[in-house]
């Protein structure tokens, strides 16, 4: 049973541009919303589109205001009729997670084993559920209050955007020529096969090709972001700047494209991007990749 969000005499605020420096404004809307901060920057930096639903009048005027005065795009539009409205939500689990405790609570909620919801949590993306009745989604939200390490994340069918992923080593030249057919290319960013791709286009491709890839929301990504140089930075000052991460100077040594060394873990998709301009902005050259559940206290 798909989510129904019922609209009555209620505005939504849209977003007309992508602001060039989402983090900027993310504060402001994750207070004004409610919402966490790496939401709030999933939200801006998605391009334009809804930014949120169901607003009263005064409180959207407000927030309208206030995103203009940091010079972005923003319209208010009135809703004044009924809408249902899928929601897709991903269950995580966090780096300080008590697994386990985690493990057991959610195959309870689920009615799976716990091998099974251990399998799904350790998947890029977590536990996925697509359209929960409205009930199963309060419960989940109670659940996430009560047990330490539970993230969830929410995507609208309508609006989502995906990214292409491999999940074998190597991909058949019948993928690879149907993808340059469709005028699709790599994304050097996350290391996708392609991206900002629509629900229907993902469907197409795993349909065909679901034995080699696999389609992700970028609402429900978490990258790690991986040093590859150090670009203009001296030795020194990278060691220093490693050392704040808790990294081991020994491997500066080794640093390359083809052996690199994490420097941040568990990041949106968003985030990630924001991070990745930050470190150009001081000579450091990175790529982001899935995070891999079970890794995020190791270097690789």
């Amino acid at each position: 049973m798909p989510a129904v969000v019922t609209v009555k005499n209620s505005v939504r605020l849209r977003l007309v541009c992508t602001p060039k420096i989402p983090a900027l404004a993310a504060p402001i809307v994750a207070q004004h919303l409610s919402i966490p901060l790496q939401d709030a920057l999933h939200r801006l930096a998605r391009g334009p589109g809804p930014l949120a639903d169901g607003l009263s009048a005064q409180p959207a005027a407000r927030l309208a205001n206030l995103l203009q005065t940091l010079g972005l795009r923003v319209v208010v539009e009135h809703q004044t009729t009924a809408a249902h409205r899928e929601i897709d939500i991903a269950l995580q689990a966090m780096p300080d997670s008590d697994l386990a405790e985690l493990v057991r609570r959610l195959a309870t909620e689920l009615g799976r084993t716990p091998g099974q919801t251990l399998a799904e949590l350790n998947r890029p993306g977590g536990v996925i559920l697509r359209a929960p009745d409205v009930a199963q989604i309060d419960r989940l939200r109670r659940l996430m209050r009560r047990v330490k390490g539970l993230r969830i994340a929410t995507s609208t069918p309508e609006t989502a955007v995906f990214d292409l992923f491999p999940s074998t080593a190597t991909q058949s030249r019948a993928l690879m020529r149907h993808l340059a057919l469709l005028g699709l290319t790599a994304c050097p960013f996350n290391g996708a096969l392609a991206s900002g791709l629509d629900s229907r286009t993902v469907l197409h491709l795993t349909k065909r090709f679901g034995d080699q890839v696999f389609g992700l929301e970028r609402a429900f990504q978490r990258l790690d972001l991986y040093l590859t140089g150090t670009g203009t930075m001296s030795p020194i000052d990278l060691a220093d700047f490693l050392a704040t991460r808790h990294q081991g100077a020994g491997q500066i040594e080794a640093l390359s494209p083809t052996v690199p060394l994490r420097v941040e873990t568990g990041l949106s998709h968003a985030a990630a991007r924001q991070f990745q301009t930050d470190y150009e902005m001081i000579g450091l050259h990175t790529v982001a990749n899935l995070t891999r559940p079970g890794t995020s206290r190791e270097n690789i």
